[in-house]
């Protein structure tokens, strides 16, 4: 197994014009096997789970596709395919993000537990916020992540994989793309929204989760992912039409189609009316 390195290790690589899809996929399938791994490590924290969350998008679906292969072919420490736990959040029973991901988890046979936060537990939790965690703020989305690891304490998680950092990396945001063909102006985006990663996300994720002692791991911040995407030339990335087009390239061995082009939706949007 490779050294999990985490966020923290994050740096720039430069671009190269010749990368193969075949080695991003091993990159990435590495990656996300490091952390299955490591969190089977945590089997006596983690009950024998190995838990993700799952927003039913491209790119928690990849990620939980890449994990059940290498599960499937003896890769890692686990006999029962529904030792995997997965965790979604949404407002209502049909937003897109909680059926999406129930189609995922249904295809992989993997268990998934739902939140639809009711009005007791939001005002509940924004009252923890304000007064615990007065420094995140109150916005939607910190919201959003502390109901979330609120529930995952609940089912005493104290590993999970997340997946945040490959928009920033593949190019997922409509600032990525705005400018497409313009290589210099998206090039700027993606230094601008890199640049913004770790206060701006990963802090604050790691706070509420570490309030809950919960310990984050991010296939999509390994190392080896960095450098092997950030070598990869903006244009090829992401375009003025389709986003992180590598990564559905990829996904098309891995997830239903109706995943691969299902629109974004923001984290945050889970819990909004749509």
């Amino acid at each position: 197994m490779g050294k999990i390195n985490g966020w923290r290790d994050i740096i720039d690589y430069p671009i190269i014009n010749k990368w193969p899809l075949e080695g991003l996929e091993k990159v990435l399938f590495g990656a996300s096997l490091d952390c299955a791994w490591e969190c089977c490590n945590y089997n006596q924290f983690n009950n024998g789970r190995l838990c993700l969350t799952l927003s039913g998008g491209l790119d928690s679906s990849l990620s939980l596709g890449m994990i059940k292969r290498a599960m499937d072919h003896g890769a890692l420490p686990i006999q029962n395919p529904f030792d995997i736990y997965t965790f979604t959040i949404g407002q209502t029973e049909n937003h897109p993000d909680i059926q999406h991901a129930k189609m995922v988890t249904k295809s992989f046979s993997v268990n998934h537990f739902i939140l639809i936060p009711d009005k007791h537990r939001t005002e509940r939790a924004k009252e923890r916020l304000k007064n615990e965690l007065s420094s995140l703020g109150e916005d939607i989305g910190t919201l959003g992540v502390f109901m979330l690891y609120e529930f995952l304490k609940e089912y005493n998680v104290k590993m999970v994989i997340a997946h945040d950092g490959i928009d920033e990396l593949m190019g997922g945001y409509w600032i990525h793309r705005q400018d497409a063909p313009n290589e210099e102006k998206m090039e700027a985006a993606f230094r601008n929204l890199w640049g913004q990663l770790k206060e701006k996300h990963l802090i604050p994720l790691e706070t509420i989760a570490q309030y809950f002692g919960i310990r984050v791991i991010f296939p999509y911040l390994q190392k080896d992912v960095v450098e092997c995407i950030s070598r990869i030339p903006v244009l090829e990335r992401t375009g003025h039409e389709v986003s992180k087009i590598p990564l559905r390239r990829l996904a098309e061995k891995y997830l239903p189609r109706e995943i691969i082009e299902r629109p974004k939706i923001g984290f945050c949007d889970a819990l909004k009316k749509f």
